[in-house]
């Protein structure tokens, strides 16, 4: 037995039912991602099988999931590639965590005054746009570093990419600097 702890969070749409581990998986030609209405799922899996696989005991989601069969497998056979990758992971991090700390180091010592890249885009997935915030774009967020150091953000942004289900790896120790870039047509409405 194979003691992992593996959560698969997935969306179901509800209007169609149908389920995704993406919202982009939920979009249809009339409705884009950010506008899809959905429930927020998720699965935890602790033991598997020395072959890899779920374990029977876990392979249960109960009658109030209304989840079709292969829905449920697709669910069970990401767990199980999850879990491969995460074993994986774990052999590197020795490795990995000494790169990242090095990068780190290089990045945080850069001039943030000069040009700045963008290495890294991300949108706003909040439901505000389907009630309050209907007729608005959705906030983009733009996370930036010198240029002169946008290879290794970019290598440290993978590594720590890599190990983020990696319960072994320090991000506090790799953590670098950054400046973020929100592109909006209206205001954030949070409170100082």
């Amino acid at each position: 037995m194979i003691k992992q702890t593996i959560t698969v969070e997935y969306v179901i749409s509800k209007e169609t039912g149908k389920m995704g581990f993406e919202l982009s998986e939920l979009a249809t030609t009339d409705t884009p991602s950010y506008l899809v209405d959905y429930y927020d799922r998720r699965k935890t899996f602790t033991s598997f099988k020395n072959d890899g696989t779920i374990s029977k005991a876990q392979r249960t989601f109960g009658t109030s999931t209304k989840l079709s069969a292969e829905d449920q497998k697709r669910i069970f056979e990401k767990a199980e590639s999850e879990m491969r990758q995460q074993i994986a992971v774990k052999a590197d991090t020795e490795k990995d965590m000494q790169r990242a700390i090095e990068l780190a180091n290089i990045v945080n010592s850069a001039d943030f005054s000069g040009e700045m890249v963008t290495i890294k885009t991300k949108n706003s997935h909040s439901k505000w746009y389907q009630h309050g915030g209907k007729g608005h774009m959705v906030s983009f967020y733009y996370t930036q570093v010198p240029s002169t150091v946008e290879a290794e953000a970019r290598e440290l942004q993978n590594i720590r990419r890599k190990h983020q289900n990696d319960d072994s790896f320090d991000f506090e120790a790799t953590a670098y600097q950054t400046i973020e870039v929100r592109e909006a047509d209206h205001d954030n409405y949070k409170e100082d």
